[in-house]
């Protein structure tokens, strides 16, 4: 099965921020890298950590 069809059956997630919903589909959080036999799928979720901005 190829990469785009993989993709394509992946769920969509959603982040809710201030009470609004913001889909991303996994054409959108997928990061695709590499040539012909090379092609690799890498998820565009990283661990961070946010801290509060002082005012």
């Amino acid at each position: 099965m190829g990469e785009s069809v993989i993709v394509a059956s992946m769920a969509s997630t959603t982040f809710t921020i201030g009470k609004k919903p913001f889909v991303l589909t996994p054409e959108q959080y997928i990061l695709k890298t590499g040539e012909g036999d090379l092609d690799v799928c890498i998820s565009g979720f990283i661990v961070g950590k946010i801290q509060k901005l002082k005012n």
